[in-house]
């Protein structure tokens, strides 16, 4: 009985050892997962000219921990598309400008017309409704109107004196 007591605690002894060993190699896991992560991901401080970071707007913050550093010629390239899109953009927008100028213009030319078409109608039916006496009548058969009108002024001067 003593031999069997003796071998069980050996055994609880045993387990605790494994269980001690499995918990030493996991924390040496652990810290040789932190060493490598250390040596890959180094924090080092860049110098960089004013307007070349871009950060949130907002709470000015030091820890940049979700910061990219992105080549220069990357956001050239956007910013050139960017200025590319923008001019089709404005050309397309005087485009449109001219089109709907051109519209306006045609429907004034439009209206133009109307207004001159009813004013030839208007002067039409003022001309066909003018009663045409006997004095019009003279007047538009006579040829040497000047005569006319200066023996009419000559009378006129006469019953004035």
């Amino acid at each position: 009985k003593q031999w069997y007591q003796r071998r069980v605690r050996g055994i609880e002894e045993d387990d605790s050892v494994k269980n001690r060993i499995e918990k030493t190699f996991q924390h040496l896991n652990e810290l040789r997962d932190k060493k490598l992560k250390f040596l890959m991901n180094l924090e080092i401080q860049l110098l960089l000219k004013q307007g070349q970071v871009e950060v949130d707007p907002g709470v000015f913050s030091t820890r940049f921990d979700n910061a990219l550093l992105i080549h220069r010629s990357v956001i050239e390239d956007l910013n050139s598309q960017i200025v590319t899109l923008g001019e089709g953009k404005v050309s397309a927008m005087i485009d449109c400008k001219d089109y709907y100028k051109n519209i306006h213009l045609l429907e004034w030319e439009h209206e133009k017309m109307q207004m001159d078409a009813e004013d030839l109608n208007t002067k039409t039916r003022d001309v066909q409704t003018l009663r045409v006496t006997k004095e019009l009548q003279q007047f538009l058969f006579e040829e040497n109107n000047a005569q006319r009108m200066q023996k009419e002024i000559q009378t006129l001067e006469k019953t004035i004196k």
